[in-house]
């Protein structure tokens, strides 16, 4: 999320934040869209080749990659509220656990009120422990952050290489799964739902989707938070601070983690392909590895070569829009899932189910472009986002001015 302040910003942070917010959202449209179970469970719904195609390419490109850039700048923005607090005189660990609990409520309303997949909650709750790390130094960070991106592919590496008893009896139990006509009928019932205008059911099914989404994100943490140290250690380096001075590191950043990523994540595709079954442990396996430790390293391209490209002047030009919506991505974010919900829940147009991922990708486009145009009309008249301008009253126990017109006049 966005940190303190108009001034000094870092333009290439909001350019890089924005982009993450569009990536985001083409993630998210799935689960929008389509029920959990059948995304859980990996039912095909869409087997058309433009959906096909269209999954392929988010699960290479997108798939929680624009999360992991996310948990980067989350880290990033953190040392940059640090130091300028400190600049101030200001205690921040205080402020920062103002800033923290404001945020796990945001994420509690967004995802119990609104739409169920919500990330607030769990960086809220992150965010504490970032207290513990906020004055080492970037190497000590990067140590660190190492450790945490190998705890959890270690844990689900090991199954593997367990005895083979041990590791036959863990395959059964997986690949039993539910019965297909149990799962077929789960994924009806929750189609039904979201397709009524029944809005106390509507709100029961999305409580128990959040709890089912929360328990499925605890194994995301480790990597999460790695990635909030890897960002706040860049920060420390100043590596967006002064990007054009970094463009030789920037550069070879991205070309290495791009191989490495890619790499990893088109041979996961390979090996489950050719030597494992769909939907078996193995494969799962192999697909939690893509997103634990493929993902991270895309990331990190994505993040490397976003900095570079915004150096040049064509770059500048093309990516420069992006940052109105960077600036206010907390409430860009939370609009989407509005947005959305209206779209394809009953008590709204009743979408639920009937749109596939290539036609969604489409609509995520037009929602982009309209958030675009929205946050820079926005921005001409107000300092910061709605959402953004709430946040910092509890944080900062004031209320700040919204109107560029207030924050003339203050002056």
């Amino acid at each position: 999320m966005t940190s303190a302040g108009d001034q000094s910003r870092i333009e290439v942070l909001d350019v890089i934040r924005g982009l993450a917010v569009f990536g985001i959202l083409l993630m998210n449209m799935r689960f929008y869209s389509t029920p959990l179970q059948a995304i859980q469970w990996q039912v095909e719904l869409w087997p058309g080749f433009w959906d096909r195609l269209t999954t392929l390419l988010l699960r290479v490109a997108v798939e929680g990659k624009f999360l992991s850039l996310f948990a980067l700048l989350f880290g990033y923005s953190m040392v940059i509220l640090w130091e300028r607090t400190v600049e101030r005189g200001g205690r921040f660990w205080t402020l920062w656990l103002r800033r923290m609990a404001s945020l796990l409520i945001l994420g509690l309303i967004h995802g119990l009120l609104i739409w169920y997949g919500d990330i607030l909650f769990h960086y809220a709750l992150l965010g504490v422990f970032l207290l513990l790390f906020h004055r080492r130094q970037p190497r000590t960070l990067l140590v660190w952050a190492v450790l945490f991106f190998v705890l959890i592919p270690f844990l689900l590496v090991f199954p593997l290489v367990v005895p083979p008893d041990v590791s036959e009896e863990l395959v059964q139990e997986f690949d039993a799964g539910p019965a297909p006509e149990e799962l077929e009928q789960a994924i009806a019932a929750e189609t039904a739902v979201y397709q009524s205008r029944d809005i106390g059911a509507i709100q029961r099914q999305r409580e128990r989707d959040w709890i089912l989404s929360i328990s499925n994100g605890l194994a995301y943490y480790p990597t999460l938070f790695g990635l909030f140290l890897v960002g706040a250690s860049f920060a420390k380096l100043r590596v967006l601070h002064h990007a054009a001075e970094h463009h030789e590191l920037l550069a070879r950043l991205a070309a290495v983690t791009g191989i490495l990523g890619f790499g990893s994540i088109l041979a996961g595709f390979a090996l489950i392909h050719w030597h494992f079954t769909p939907g078996s442990w193995q494969a799962l396996v192999v697909e939690s590895l893509q997103v634990l430790v493929g993902a991270p390293l895309v990331a990190l391209c994505y993040f490397a070569l976003l900095a570079r490209v915004f150096q040049t002047p064509r770059g500048e030009r093309i990516l420069r829009p992006l940052a109105a919506v960077g600036r206010l991505s907390l409430t860009n974010y939370i609009g989407q899932s509005v947005i959305c919900t209206l779209i394809f829940y009953g008590y709204g147009l009743g979408l639920f189910g009937k749109v596939g991922p290539f036609a969604a990708s489409w609509l995520a486009v037009a929602i982009f472009a309209f958030q675009i145009l929205w946050s820079r009309w926005w921005l001409e008249q107000y300092r910061i986002g709605p959402l953004e301008w709430l946040w910092r009253i509890p944080t900062y126990l004031s209320v700040p001015p919204l109107k560029r017109a207030e924050q003339a006049a203050e002056k």
